[in-house]
């Protein structure tokens, strides 16, 4: 009887990862999400915008 190998996924989206995929990035996440979450932390780390309470805008 035949074994059959566990098929690593995405931990996101549930896609098989390819052997780079396995070997390149972090964790269990296929290209695409790995991506989006890096985009994403560099979204939440940016600097936010100083906001200016009761400024008065030159007419």
């Amino acid at each position: 009887m035949k074994t059959q190998s566990k098929t690593q996924r995405c931990c996101r989206c549930g896609i098989r990862l390819s052997r780079c995929e396995k070997l390149y990035l972090e964790g269990d996440l296929c290209a695409l999400c790995d991506q989006i979450r890096s985009e994403a932390l560099d979204i939440w780390s940016a600097p936010q915008p100083k906001i200016i309470r009761n400024a008065r805008i030159p007419a």
